[in-house]
């Protein structure tokens, strides 16, 4: 069972971990089709994929940490919410907009 199988089968993916998750999947692909290219004596073919796939990964490194900073964000606002009073709504308002971060 690969990473993205794990992670699926772990927490159900919405929003931007969903499109980070399929992402990846594309990524998985891409590299097979690449290896595929090589054993068949197609190094121009392989090349080009690999040059477009390179971007793609770099595009994915910086969705996943868009993710990781909206996540670290959100639980900093789950710790903070969990020691202030009930009055107080700001940790609420940041908990609430890193989970809008995630679903886009």
């Amino acid at each position: 069972m690969g990473a993205t199988e794990m992670a699926r089968t772990k927490a159900p993916a919405t929003g931007g971990a969903e499109a980070t998750l399929k992402r990846i999947d594309y990524i998985e692909e891409e590299a097979e089709n690449i290896q595929f290219a090589i054993w068949a004596n197609r190094p121009i073919g392989a090349r080009r994929m690999l040059r477009e796939l390179s971007k793609e990964v770099d595009e994915a490194e910086g969705q996943i940490m868009d993710l990781y900073r909206a996540l670290s964000s959100l639980e900093r606002s789950l710790e903070e919410l969990e020691q202030m009073s009930e009055g107080d709504r700001n940790a609420w308002d940041l908990t609430m907009l890193g989970l809008q971060h995630l679903r886009e």
